[in-house]
């Protein structure tokens, strides 16, 4: 099973684009911070970046009512994409492709004003998570 859930805050602005056959692509940068014994025993904080795509209406509504530092919730499955850069090397990206994605800000913080001019801020769908009976959770 490839499901990987991920809670955590935007690191930048979310970036929508629309494919050739009309479909809208929106990219996140999520961090999320855990905590660890180095070497000496001392606490130390650390952040892990995950890269996230997101297709479709879900994608719309992100760009639409998320902004950097925003918190969600992530659920997708990962993949790595195999690309080749200009020298012909073999490079790799692991990312999130993202199935679903909950806006987790509090109701004052989307009253913020919006990060773009023109732009009303409107109280995005929330949607009941739907549990299927059938897996044993």
């Amino acid at each position: 099973m490839n499901v990987h859930l991920i809670v955590g805050n935007l690191g930048a602005d979310p970036e929508v684009r629309t494919t050739g056959g009309g479909t809208s692509v929106c990219d996140l940068r999520v961090a999320t911070s855990y905590r660890f014994k180095n070497r000496e025993g001392d606490w130390e904080d650390g952040t892990d970046w995950h890269s996230i795509t997101v297709w479709g209406g879900q994608a719309e509504a992100c760009g639409k009512y998320l902004t950097k530092g925003s918190k969600v919730a992530v659920e997708g499955r990962v993949t790595t994409e195999k690309w080749e850069d200009r020298d012909g090397n073999n490079r790799y990206t692991t990312k999130t492709i993202a199935t679903r994605v909950e806006f987790l800000n509090s109701r004052q913080q989307d009253d913020a004003p919006p990060r773009r001019e023109n732009r009303q801020r409107q109280e995005p769908p929330r949607r009941e998570p739907v549990r299927d009976e059938s897996i044993p959770f």
